[in-house]
């Protein structure tokens, strides 16, 4: 799932990978957002992955409110 839209976008734009090169295809992984079927993927310049976090708190009114820390 994570593989398949980087290839399908290099084979567009008529780009053939030599899959012998692995850091030609992980090149292709970095800064980017992959849109998979559990939702969106971002990964930064360095190729990790961006995992956004959110944290629950209870307000004065003891209601549950979500704020997101991650981008």
């Amino acid at each position: 799932m994570i593989f398949a839209p980087v290839l399908n976008e290099a084979y567009q734009k008529g780009v053939h990978y030599d899959f012998s090169d692995g850091a030609l295809f992980a090149n292709q992984l970095r800064n980017r957002t992959l849109d998979l079927p559990t939702g969106p993927m971002r990964t930064r310049e360095l190729g990790e992955r961006v995992i956004p976090v959110h944290v629950r708190q209870m307000t004065a009114k003891s209601e549950f409110e979500i704020r997101s820390l991650g981008r």
